[in-house]
């Protein structure tokens, strides 16, 4: 299983070290780093947390100093008990949710629908949209174009509308070896 995990993850998920406790190189990642893998952008590139912005109060320093030296991107999740927060991907749009009262049954059912999808290159692309007409956004707009503006300049900053799109590591694993990390990764 540790083979599997090298050879997939490690670029990320590193076994080596201290990190090897929580499974995590604990890195901001560029959106661009790999094209064919980028998953949705628009949560990285909103400006909702940077210093003087409407949520700034509950967002680190560290994640302040990185926006100002546009070092935006995604931080690499610890791997360490990952079973249990489905669903997955940095904006949760893979797999479903789990009610906070969910039991750990319940937690398992919900990782290993998420943990059949990630891995899958055959996702239903999801998009998310307005039930309701909102201002001058009628019904069906794609959340992204309304959510994703700047605040002071109404400008659009991300207009990726495909919410469960990337990360597609370990699409191209036979079938026993997801399954053994699927088992593997819920031991964690």
């Amino acid at each position: 299983m540790l083979k599997i995990l090298g050879l997939s993850c490690a670029s990320c998920y590193t076994l080596k070290g201290e990190a090897r406790h929580v499974l995590s190189n604990d890195e901001v990642n560029p959106l661009v780093q790999d094209p064919a893998n980028a998953t949705n952008a628009c949560r990285a590139l909103t400006s909702q947390w940077e210093a003087d912005h409407l949520w700034a109060t509950f967002s680190s320093q560290v994640y302040k100093d990185r926006a100002d030296a546009s070092l935006k991107g995604y931080r690499t999740m610890p791997l360490a008990g990952f079973w249990a927060t489905a669903p997955f991907i940095h904006n949760q749009s893979i797999g479903h949710y789990a009610e906070a009262t969910a039991s750990p049954e319940e937690r398992a059912d919900a990782y290993e629908v998420a943990m059949r999808e990630l891995p899958s290159p055959f996702r239903v692309p999801k998009i998310n949209i307005l039930p309701v007409s909102a201002g001058p956004f009628p019904v069906g707009t794609p959340l992204a174009f309304v959510f994703s503006r700047d605040p002071e300049t109404n400008a659009l900053l991300c207009d990726d509308i495909v919410e469960n799109r990337g990360h597609y590591y370990g699409s191209e694993l036979p079938e026993e070896d997801k399954e053994a990390l699927i088992s593997w990764l819920k031991r964690q």
